[in-house]
């Protein structure tokens, strides 16, 4: 009589090992990609209106003296009344933003001054225009 043990029926034999580990991590990682998309959506859709506020309304408080409620509200105005203009400008910020890299960030030196002078022709074209 020999002692034979029984294994469990999900007991893992050590020359599977490696395979469940690796089913394991890939679980873990499509998990973590399932969690972390639907977040990231939401991230982008709520961060879109804060920048439309975001905007404009520092020029509208520093050079109009607008109380910052106020201002973010016309900001967002503002960027709603032009969203295609305001839509193009984001994408060719990104497209300058990602061809930065190529000089390892440097091109922000130019890019950050002309930035800043292009939302300000912005600003004077749809809070002062005739």
């Amino acid at each position: 009589m020999g002692s034979h043990r029984q294994q469990p029926p999900l007991a893992v034999r050590p020359r599977s090992s490696r395979r469940l580990a690796a089913f394991v991590l890939c679980t873990h990682l499509a998990a973590a990609a399932a969690v972390l998309a639907l977040p990231g959506g939401l991230w982008t859709l709520l961060l879109i209106p804060v920048a439309m506020a975001l905007f404009f309304a520092p020029y509208l408080v520093a050079l109009n003296a607008v109380p910052v409620g106020r201002a973010l509200k016309l900001s967002f105005q503002g960027c709603w009344r032009n969203v295609l203009p305001f839509v193009v400008f984001s994408l060719v910020v990104l497209g300058f933003g990602l061809a930065s890299l190529l000089t390892l960030g440097l091109a922000w030196l130019i890019l950050m001054p002309w930035l800043t002078l292009a939302v300000y022709i912005a600003f004077r074209e749809i809070y002062y225009a005739r």
